[in-house]
């Protein structure tokens, strides 16, 4: 990169990476959500629990296919989507017994969507129709609301369907929220990518691809929740010392 990039998330209130080693800030939080382990004993044992989410959402239940399955329902367990089982029944029989169910495997990356179509439904004809779609069959049934269907929607297609639950709703406007993150997207283009890149060495070089890519939808997700949960200086702690047993990223 040609510089070290400030990166700006949020529209209700500022959530900034700001430093001059911003990069390096965000690449600690991620990495320790993804293989940061429980800090009781040696944090660093084999059989250490893990202490987020990566391991029992991103990595879980993946299962071939372009559609929604009960794999990604049962997923959204391993995220906190607090979903009980009368609602994984509900929502299955709304995935069996629907004939044509949006194929968001055909939609580009929300990041390259239309900010404006994305703020409200545009209708047929465009790919953002496809999200709204999906959004109302899913929050349509008794129970569902908007945590709950992203959670299950975003495992199946991690570069379209935006998370969102309470702590995400603090940083960006309620009805606006589906732009306002492909535009904080769009504004961190360059540091997205590197962060992708970062995080996809970190994975093959120093975990053996031992676990999944994750995409900046994912990554602006876990930078965000973090700081709105009061995670990211225990995050950039944990990672910190996690790094601290590889060779510098400066050098990837």
């Amino acid at each position: 990169m040609s510089s070290t990039p400030t990166i700006n998330l949020g529209t209700k209130l500022a959530i900034a990476y700001s430093l001059e080693v911003a990069l390096e800030v965000a690449l600690e939080v991620i990495v320790c959500y993804a293989f940061g382990t429980d800090l009781r004993g040696s944090p660093y044992a084999a059989n250490s629990p893990y202490r987020y989410a990566y391991h029992s959402y991103d990595c879980a239940l993946l299962s071939p296919g372009t559609i929604v399955t009960e794999s990604d329902v049962y997923a959204s367990v391993g995220i906190n989507s607090g979903i009980s089982a009368e609602v994984i029944l509900r929502v299955k029989a709304i995935l069996d017994h629907t004939p044509s169910l949006p194929d968001l495997s055909r939609v580009p990356d929300l990041w390259t969507l239309d900010v404006g179509r994305l703020n409200s439904d545009p209708g047929v004809g465009v790919p953002e129709h496809a999200l709204w779609q999906w959004y109302r069959v899913m929050t349509d049934i008794d129970g569902v609301g908007g945590a709950v269907a992203s959670k299950v929607v975003h495992h199946r297609y991690p570069t379209v369907m935006p998370l969102w639950d309470s702590f995400i709703g603090k940083a960006y406007n309620s009805g606006d929220t589906w732009g306002e993150i492909c535009q904080d997207l769009t504004d961190n283009d360059e540091a997205f990518e590197e962060l992708e890149r970062l995080f996809s060495i970190y994975l093959n070089r120093f975990q053996g691809g031992s676990g999944v890519a994750l995409k900046r939808l994912r990554l602006l997700d876990i930078l965000v929740w973090s700081d709105r949960a009061n995670h990211r200086s225990h995050l950039r702690d944990l990672g910190r010392a996690v790094l601290s047993h590889v060779a510098s990223p400066s050098s990837w």
